[in-house]
């Protein structure tokens, strides 16, 4: 009996966030008072202003313009170092 009111209450005080997917490796979850299990997704500083690299509740969608901006990277590197 005592050993399970013991892990009962060893259990009840960790409690860790759950975000869907782990946030995809592209965010952190929060595990604040007010605000739990909810992705915090990366973003990046340009000229002084924050802005978002991923979206969705998983963070699992890429800004449009850094999708574009991987693709313009990757052909360049596919048409001109590969080939030379």
């Amino acid at each position: 009996m005592f050993k399970t009111i013991a892990l009962t209450l060893a259990l009840a005080g960790v409690t860790q966030a759950y975000c869907p997917n782990g946030c995809s490796g592209h965010g952190t979850c929060s595990n604040s008072a007010s605000i739990k299990n909810k992705c915090n997704c990366f973003s990046h500083l340009d000229d002084g202003e924050l802005v978002p690299m991923w979206t969705g509740a998983d963070c699992s969608l890429r800004k449009f313009f850094f999708f574009f901006l991987g693709l313009v990277g990757y052909l360049f590197h596919v048409v001109f170092i590969n080939t030379s």
